[in-house]
């Protein structure tokens, strides 16, 4: 039976199992790379300086650049195959590929220093999603580049493997092909029970090879983050050629050509036409992803049947960052046809996985 619920994961949903959200994030990074960050970077001190005229080590002032502004600048320049003046290498497109990787690295280490704890909500979810028998028709769809959702599926899938001793990784459905990175060797998805998490922006625990267009995962650990600063090789056969992750930046210009992001982009929309019900938690609908919007208009206008309904769990508990104002249901309202359902619980991700999909059909029979 085909999955007919979508659970859409922002970062909002990352925000309440602690990882800073957007806006956060640039002030926890200027923090970290000041004070805690043992080896200082030449690459992005530079890079502050000469585009933001940013000392980066002695700035007081809060008013950074935003994580769009930052990355979207050098992926707009690599896409037109334009520079900057004044560069520091004789091939000014290594320096912004440098620049590039270097940012998603210190953001990564941001994000990691704000996430060691052990998750509580996400976990959750999984776990009552379970109890009410909805795991298995539910897909999770993510924005994040983080593993929390990874970690917690993980979790759940180890602790109740199969009684055939099948391997727990193959139960878990990224909606590509992947190879393990650890046993090197290929996950092939079990023929009887997955739980399919689609990353539209990539994530921190993938590398991909360029010569073999393979995507390697290292379960439960970042290794496409570690990968930047410890160049990891692939490992079919006698390939060796050096993995780099793959991490779609929140900026407005997203390069959605790998051949890997196209598949899974394809499959949310699939899943998306074909769902009863989606599931927003700690996602406001922004701007910027313009990408996403067309993913979901696509999915919305090709349906066979006018019989969605979204439900939206975007109230920040702290007041900070993600929250239910009237602009954030308005972004979906003005953009969704006037026949699709939106109900917006006016509660955080934390109710829905702590209440799961009965809270939904409660409030289904409120409205009706």
């Amino acid at each position: 039976m085909r999955p007919d619920t979508i659970v859409f994961l922002g970062a909002g949903a990352s925000a309440q199992d602690g990882a800073p959200t957007q806006r956060q994030v640039i002030t926890e990074f200027r923090d970290y790379y000041n004070k805690r960050f043992s080896q200082k970077n030449k690459i992005i001190e530079d890079y502050f300086l000469k585009y933001f005229g940013i000392d980066l080590l002695n700035e007081k002032n809060d008013r950074f650049p935003t994580f769009e502004e930052m990355l979207g600048i050098i992926d707009l320049a690599i896409s037109r195959n334009e520079s900057f003046s004044g560069s520091n290498n004789t091939n000014p497109f290594i320096e912004l590929k440098e620049q590039r990787l270097e940012l998603i690295y210190l953001i990564g280490k941001t994000l990691e220093r704000s996430l060691r704890r052990h998750t509580i909500y996400h976990d959750k979810m999984i776990g009552t999603l379970e109890q009410q028998e909805a795991l298995d028709q539910t897909v999770f769809i993510s924005t994040n580049y983080d593993i929390l959702i990874d970690n917690a599926v993980s979790r759940y899938l180890r602790e109740n493997q199969n009684s055939n001793g099948e391997n727990w990784k193959s139960r878990l459905n990224y909606g590509v092909n992947v190879r393990d990175l650890d046993s090197k060797g290929d996950i092939k998805l079990s023929r009887t029970r997955l739980i399919t998490i689609l990353k539209l922006h990539g994530s921190l625990s993938w590398l991909y090879c360029t010569t073999c267009n393979i995507l390697h995962i290292s379960y439960d650990r970042k290794g496409g983050l570690q990968a930047i600063k410890r160049p990891t090789l692939c490992t079919n056969g006698s390939c060796n050629t050096r993995m780099y992750p793959i991490i779609i930046p929140p900026s407005y210009f997203k390069a959605m050509s790998n051949f890997h992001l196209l598949q899974i982009w394809k499959q949310a929309e699939n899943y998306l036409k074909s769902s009863k019900r989606v599931i927003f938690c700690g996602y406001s609908l922004p701007e910027a992803d313009i990408h996403i919007k067309y993913l979901l208009k696509r999915a919305e206008v090709n349906r066979k049947e006018n019989d969605l309904k979204i439900y939206l769990f975007n109230k920040n508990p702290t007041r900070q960052g993600y929250s239910t104002d009237n602009s954030t249901f308005e972004n979906y309202t003005r953009f969704f046809k006037r026949s699709t359902r939106i109900i917006d619980t006016k509660e955080p991700f934390s109710t829905f996985c702590e209440r799961g999909v009965r809270f939904l059909e409660e409030l289904d029979n409120r409205v009706e």
